[in-house]
């Protein structure tokens, strides 16, 4: 039964799996970001446990616990070096910030009393830019001043954020100790009949998914490193905040690009108030994300995801919509993963009695 209908199961255990993962985690909500932030780690690092573990014959418990060890030594050293350039930067901008959004609103009134000269609309069509700005502009900072005080002045956060940065690695250690134990307890849940054909499915997943959460994580880094050294090239203010910001949230494809060229146009506008300055920005981001697109993309991670850019945008804006970011960073795995049991069944139908049997009805009729 279970040979006959393979494609069928094989994304019944897919989906269950997937539905048993969001209601431990939906059950589980308080504890999620360590969680996540956790088997990520795990999931990076383990192919790099498994050659070293076989290649030296050292414990996999002693490797998990230098590895986290290194990592924490690592992260806590550059959040020394790096913490002091971003808050200075953080609060030059917020020191600018009544100043840029005076100058978006001058900005805005040109371009009204603009079009009002030139094109003579009627009152109802006209729209007032720089209303309209500082309208958008007073509601960001509404979301920011309710948004800011829960993150650094409430203490219940405060606390929080302590017991993650402590979990995370505790987390990290455990789960990479553990992942083959985890597993062999989920083959073992797996009836015996169809463990070949779902361990062989789960290994084409793993390849595909691992080679897209490893690689978008690399990339990120890569373009947090390159669009900070790039925009400070160009001398532009705050060039390291918006990099970091910029590559870092690249975590979700185009997301952090997106946002850092606008953040960084504005920027540039208010220092420079000039075309070139625009430019200069637009060929920082256009070389870096060609160098990602043509380079660093196809050998971190291939064409194995095969999702186009368009679709990949849509996912990431529903699953934003329904998911928040949790949901924006896992989508597009899911995606991926989901988009390989699809395509099995889809060669399933073609082979199957349906189709053939269509066809052959089909060649009957010409006859």
């Amino acid at each position: 039964m279970y040979e006959k209908y393979k494609p069928l199961f094989n994304l019944l255990i897919f989906l269950i799996l997937s539905l048993f993962s969001f209601i431990f985690f939906s059950a589980f909500k308080v504890i999620l970001a360590p969680l996540l932030v956790s088997l990520l780690i795990a999931y990076f690092f383990d192919p790099s446990i498994k050659k070293i573990e076989k290649k030296f014959e050292i414990k996999r418990s002693v490797l998990s616990f230098i590895l986290i060890l290194s990592l924490v030594i690592v992260v806590t050293l550059l959040f020394v070096l790096l913490t002091p350039i971003v808050i200075e930067q953080f609060n030059n901008f917020s020191a600018k910030l009544p100043d840029l959004i005076n100058s978006l609103s001058n900005s805005g009134s040109k371009i009204s009393d603009w079009i009002d000269t030139h094109f003579k609309l009627p009152e109802d069509m006209k729209i007032n830019f720089s209303k309209e700005m500082e309208k958008e502009i007073l509601k960001i900072l509404s979301k920011l001043s309710r948004i800011i005080p829960s993150i650094f002045s409430n203490i219940y956060s405060i606390i929080i954020s302590i017991i993650y940065l402590i979990l995370i690695p505790i987390f990290s250690f455990y789960m990479l100790k553990e992942l083959p134990n985890i597993k062999a307890f989920i083959e073992k849940l797996i009836p015996p009949r169809m463990r070949a054909g779902v361990k062989e499915k789960a290994e084409e997943l793993n390849d595909v998914v691992g080679a897209f959460l490893r690689g978008q994580l690399m990339i990120s880094l890569i373009l947090a490193v390159a669009y900070s050294i790039g925009l400070s090239i160009i001398k532009l203010p705050f060039a390291i905040l918006i990099g970091i910001i910029a590559g870092l949230g690249d975590i979700v494809p185009y997301l952090g690009t997106l946002f850092g060229i606008i953040l960084s146009i504005v920027v540039a506008l208010f220092y420079y108030h000039s075309i070139k300055s625009i430019i200069l920005v637009i060929i920082v981001f256009a070389v870096i994300k060609i160098v990602e697109d043509w380079l660093i993309y196809p050998k971190l991670i291939g064409e194995r995801m095969g999702i186009h850019p368009f679709i990949i945008i849509l996912i990431i804006i529903f699953a934003g919509e329904y998911f928040g970011i949790t949901g924006m960073i896992l989508a597009i795995p899911f995606a991926g993963a989901l988009k390989i049991f699809l395509e099995d069944i889809y060669s399933w139908y073609l082979k199957s009695f349906i189709y053939n049997k269509e066809v052959e009805i089909q060649i009957e009729e010409d006859e």
